[in-house]
Formats: C-alpha cells, sequence, structure tokens
C-alpha cells in the first residue's frame, strides 16, 4: 500500500467517526420504544452513510467475515451494542463549521442517491441481494465522507486518486464484498457490482449532462444490461433522485435547492440575437413531467420557446445554491459564451435587491428609475450585467422552496419592453416552476 494512503487510512481509523443527529435520535426513541426491529433499524442507518460505514466495521472484523447489508449488521451487534454504539459517537454538527457541513451534506445527498438508485436496478435485474447494492453504492465514495469530517491538519490531501482511496478504505475496514469487488481496479468485475459503479458514476456527472460521449456510454451499457431504452432509464434516473431527495431531505436539514448540482446542464449553442425580435403567440399549456427526459431539458426548452415568443433576445436562469449565499447562471438563450451575463453570479450580501425576490414567488418588469435603484444595490460584478434600460426578472419556486430567479431582455438599451411580452414572460416562469414541482412530485 502506498505510504500516504496508509497514513490516510491510519488517520481514518483512529478519527471517531461522527454521525447525523438525527440518526442517534431516531435509533434512541425506537430502541427505548420497545417495538424496534432489525428492518426498522436498518432503514434508519440507511440514510446516514458515516453510521452505516461503523456498524459495518465493528460486525465485520475480518475478510473471512464481511457482512453485506444493515439488516444483518443490527442482528450480529444487538440493540443494546448499537444504542451505546450512537450514543457514543459524536455530532456532525457540533464538528463542522457552515462550509464544511455544506459539502459534507452534498455528500450525504449524493450517498443516499448512489445506494437509492444501485438498489431499483439491482431490483429490476431480479438481483434478490438488492439490499446489498445499496450498501455498496452509498459507501463507494466513502473516503470523502470522511476528508470532509477530519480536518485538513488530521488528514492532509495528498494527491491520491479517490478510486485508490476509496478501495484500500473497504478493504482495511472489511467493508462488504460487493463494494470491494465494484472498486477493485485490478479484477473482472461482476455484473451486480458493474451496475454499482455505473449508478454512481452517471450521478457524478449527472450536473454535466446526458449528452457528452462518457456518459452515453454509460447510459448505454446500463440500458442494455436493463434492457430499457435510453430515454426511458434516463427518465427513470431522475424519478428515482426526486425520490430521494423527499426521502432525506429532513434528515440532512436541507430543501429542495439541494437537488440542484443533479440537474443536468445541457451543453447547446444558441444563436445570439442581434435585432429586437417582435412577441409572437402565447405560451402554451404545461407539459406533463413524462414529456422530458430531465429538468433540465425541460428549462432549456421553455427558455428558447420565452425567447421565440415573448420577444426576449436574451435569458438567464440562475439557481439558488445548497446554502443559500448565491445565484448562479445555470440555463442560458442567447447568451454569448464568455461575455459578463454568461459569468452571471449574485451573493447575498451583495446583490440584495434580487434577493428580496425570493421572499415569494413574483415578476417584476424593471424600468429605467428602478434599473438605477437595482445598480446602486449590486456589486460591482453584476452592474457589468445591468446595461439594459430595462429587463424582467422573477423569482421561481418549487414545492414552496425557493429554486432561483429568471433574467430576461433584449439584448440593446434601443430595445424597450412592453406589457405583452411581460405577461408571457410571467406566464412562462409561472409555468416552469409548476412543470418543476410536477417533476418532484411525480404520480
Amino acid at each position: 500500500m502506498d505510504e500516504q494512503v496508509k497514513a490516510l487510512i491510519d488517520t481514518f481509523s483512529s478519527t471517531k467517526i461522527p454521525i447525523l443527529r438525527r440518526s442517534r435520535l431516531e435509533i434512541q426513541a425506537l430502541i427505548k420504544s420497545g417495538s424496534a426491529s432489525a428492518p426498522a433499524l436498518a432503514d434508519i442507518l440507511s440514510h446516514d452513510s458515516l453510521l452505516s460505514a461503523c456498524l459495518l466495521r465493528k460486525v465485520s472484523r475480518s475478510p473471512d467475515r464481511l457482512i453485506g447489508t444493515l439488516e444483518q449488521a443490527v442482528l450480529l451487534l444487538g440493540e443494546s451494542a448499537l444504542l451505546d454504539l450512537v450514543e457514543n459517537s459524536p455530532d456532525v454538527d457540533d464538528l463542522l463549521t457552515p462550509a464544511r457541513r455544506a459539502r459534507f451534506v452534498a455528500q450525504c445527498h449524493y450517498a443516499y442517491l448512489c445506494g437509492r438508485l444501485a438498489r431499483h436496478w439491482a431490483f429490476h435485474d431480479e438481483d434478490l441481494h438488492y439490499a446489498e447494492s445499496f450498501v455498496a453504492a452509498s459507501l463507494h465514495d466513502l473516503a470523502a465522507l470522511m476528508l470532509e469530517v477530519c480536518s485538513p491538519q488530521q488528514a492532509p490531501r495528498f494527491d491520491i486518486p479517490t478510486a485508490n482511496l476509496n478501495a484500500a478504505l473497504a478493504r482495511a475496514w472489511n467493508l462488504p464484498q460487493l463494494l470491494q469487488e465494484a472498486l477493485d481496479a485490478d479484477a473482472l468485475i461482476p455484473r451486480r457490482a458493474m451496475l454499482v459503479n455505473l449508478a454512481c458514476l452517471i450521478l457524478r456527472d449527472a450536473a454535466q449532462g446526458f449528452d457528452n460521449p462518457l456518459q452515453q456510454t454509460r447510459l448505454h451499457r446500463v440500458a442494455e444490461m436493463l434492457k430499457l431504452p435510453v430515454v426511458e432509464l434516463q427518465t427513470d434516473i431522475f424519478r428515482q433522485a426526486v425520490a430521494a431527495i423527499r426521502e432525506i431531505k429532513d434528515w440532512l436539514a436541507m430543501d429542495i435547492s439541494s437537488f440542484v448540482p443533479f440537474f443536468p446542464v445541457l451543453q447547446e449553442s444558441v444563436p445570439v440575437a442581434t435585432a429586437c425580435p417582435l412577441p409572437r403567440q402565447e405560451i402554451g399549456e404545461d407539459a406533463a413531467p413524462h414529456s422530458w427526459s430531465s429538468p433540465g431539458q425541460l428549462i432549456q426548452a421553455r427558455l428558447s420557446e420565452l425567447s421565440e415568443q415573448a420577444g426576449l433576445s436574451r435569458i438567464v436562469f440562475a439557481l439558488l445554491t445548497p446554502d443559500h449565499a448565491s445565484l448562479q447562471g445555470r440555463y442560458f438563450h442567447g447568451v454569448e459564451a464568455g461575455s459578463g451575463l454568461h459569468q452571471f453570479q449574485l451573493e447575498r450580501e451583495k446583490d440584495e435587491f434580487f434577493f428580496e425576490l425570493l421572499s415569494g414567488p413574483q415578476a417584476r418588469w424593471i424600468r429605467a428609475g428602478e434599473q438605477r435603484s437595482a445598480r446602486a444595490q449590486a456589486s460591482y460584478e453584476l452592474q457589468s450585467y445591468l446595461e439594459m434600460r430595462e429587463f424582467f426578472v422573477a423569482s421561481l419556486f418549487v414545492s414552496d422552496k425557493p429554486l432561483g430567479i429568471c433574467y430576461a431582455d433584449r439584448g440593446s438599451p434601443d430595445c424597450g419592453l412592453d406589457g405583452q411580452a411581460f405577461e408571457q414572460f410571467r406566464s412562462c416562469c409561472d409555468r416552469i416552476s409548476r412543470e418543476l414541482t410536477m417533476f418532484s412530485h411525480p404520480a
């Protein structure tokens, strides 16, 4: 084993692993009620990857005795020992700064989503041991979670391939066989482990979209293994992602905006408008969620439609970051690559004018007087975006939670706006919110 890898493994092994406060409270309440069962306790553990790893490490003391599921681990350890474990584990919230906690929460969300998707695929593949797939996928990037809870002084960030560190950690802690098979780069990976790997890799790169060749190769591989059309598989991935966020958001004290990293960005080249286009027809009816393979595709299509029908040349859809500290441009139409508007980013501490919109769903037509007010309350970076005399801006909410804002103008200070365009802009933003809510609450 590489000396740097060994040093990190030794650090991880000597660290008292912290757990989520919700995990401790749920397990304490269930065991003390006298109605605990192995499946119920395993369900609680499934929301907390670090606690799961700690439990599996505790019951799997040798390479010849690897435990594959959380339910098996609970039965082996017993309720009394499990209660003692959670009551003597430190609390994540007591250890991490807000910034580190935000990264930790994002990593926990990713781990749970990987586990859920891998379990779903294993079940579809008629694998009777689908519970093992959940555990293997949720612990697939365990080293990243450990690095978040260990300070840089405890665990220096060496230039070590993550896959190598994860594989070494799984072996050192005698973690499940399926996880070790998935992480073993030197062996022929079995079918079950391949599905685990593909679930984790596809989700890891989901924010970059599904259109790049590598993602397409992965999707086609899974589609072939599960005998599903690729488009149906993509839609299925988002259904699982939405279900996962509903299941874990209360455990991580997170809201729907934390789903943002899993919205794919469509890398489409959109021509930049140079003239003042005229409005055409009214915005149409809502589309059912299954009309689109992803929320990102829906958003991009609606922006294109809005541009054509309301005569708006430049449109930016900016999403609220998980910590609610900033708004970052994510989807664009008619915005020149490399331009100031293409770098659209607002900071809560500097750009109060726009963050006030997130107090509730609303759309505003900013005219000359208000535009000067907006500039006065804007950061230096944002002032360079606001060269228009007029623009539209709206806040968008999903399931009563703020998602972001939409900005639109006609691309030139000489191209004024009108009431009809504003009504179409407001209608389109309302429609996007409704359709994204439909995505997050599938029938």
